[in-house]
């Protein structure tokens, strides 16, 4: 076990991601996807969206579930009423099974010691396609483009599932005006402004072969890049004093997939931070160096 893991694990508990929590598997108004011309310039609001609602025992779409594909946008919120809910997208590739993907998650990613193995075949026998983070009362919405096929939709926290079918023709809906473009690399590394919206939308793209997830944890002031270095190298234990409350995260997404992530968070200080384990080393990225402070504005 890396003892970094641990350490960078309670900041990810902090944004509500955890390891653990990351893929912990365990009704609205009526279809709302309007068509749209292909040629449509984007849009600064996204069109109406489906609304995911988690519950303790499943997901339920106000789309019901069948849709068609193309670009899709989600509206996630849950009727418990503690704690973070993430609602996740992932495409299981042909001859990888739920069961195989189930274990590949206990063995790669439920763990302090992760089988790089597992870790692997969840990055490349699957498909992660995003989510977003809500909690009781509160609303977050996230949009992806999905192809005709078979979805899993689960709650990384470990309460609902469903599945879904997204079936042809695929539907021209229009795309939103990004505020910016935050990239994960190659070399387990965030690409992106100094300055995020605080309340906008942000294009998430993956050049990794690799599954990344985008964390955002608000510090203080104070915080410096030195403080993070001390904490990843173990100079403190548990959440570091300048962690705050306020955070958010979207689902996990995977290389190639095209995905809008809304933030609606207060400004000030914040780290992002990507918690998934190297299917290399076993060690999250946050510890291998994918974090960086940035400004809400």
């Amino acid at each position: 076990m890396h003892n970094t893991r641990g350490r960078a694990a309670t900041i990810a508990l902090a944004v509500g991601a955890g390891l653990a929590a990351t893929t912990g598997v365990g009704p609205g108004t009526a279809d709302a996807h309007p068509a749209a011309h292909p040629a449509a310039r984007e849009a600064r609001q996204p069109p109406a969206a489906i609304v995911a609602t988690i519950t303790k025992d499943a997901i339920t779409l106000s789309s019901g579930n069948e849709f068609q594909a193309g670009r899709v946008y989600f509206q996630v919120t849950t009727t418990l009423k503690h704690g973070d809910h993430t609602l996740q997208i992932v495409r299981l590739h042909p001859g990888y099974t739920k069961a195989e993907f189930d274990r590949d998650l206990a063995d790669g990613i439920q763990t302090s010691q992760p089988d790089v193995k597992a870790v692997k075949r969840l990055d490349h026998r699957a498909t992660w396609l995003g989510g977003a983070t809500s909690r009781h009362g509160k609303t977050r919405q996230f949009g992806v483009d999905l192809p005709p096929g078979k979805y899993f939709l689960f709650d990384q926290s470990g309460a609902g599932a469903t599945k879904v079918k997204v079936t042809r023709p695929t539907v021209h809906r229009p795309r939103l005006t990004r505020d910016v473009t935050v990239k994960g690399t190659s070399t387990d590394r965030w690409v992106m402004p100094r300055v995020l919206p605080a309340k906008g939308w942000i294009r998430l793209k993956n050049t990794s072969d690799e599954a990344h997830f985008f964390a955002l944890v608000q510090v203080k002031k104070s915080t410096t890049k030195a403080k993070v270095r001390r904490f990843i190298k173990g100079g403190e234990s548990g959440n570091p004093r300048w962690i705050k409350t306020r955070h958010t995260s979207s689902g996990v997404f995977s290389r190639h997939t095209n995905v809008v992530f809304q933030t609606h968070l207060h400004r000030g200080k914040y780290l992002v931070g990507c918690f998934w384990p190297s299917d290399e080393t076993g060690m999250d990225h946050f510890s291998m160096g994918m974090w960086k402070l940035v400004h809400l504005n």
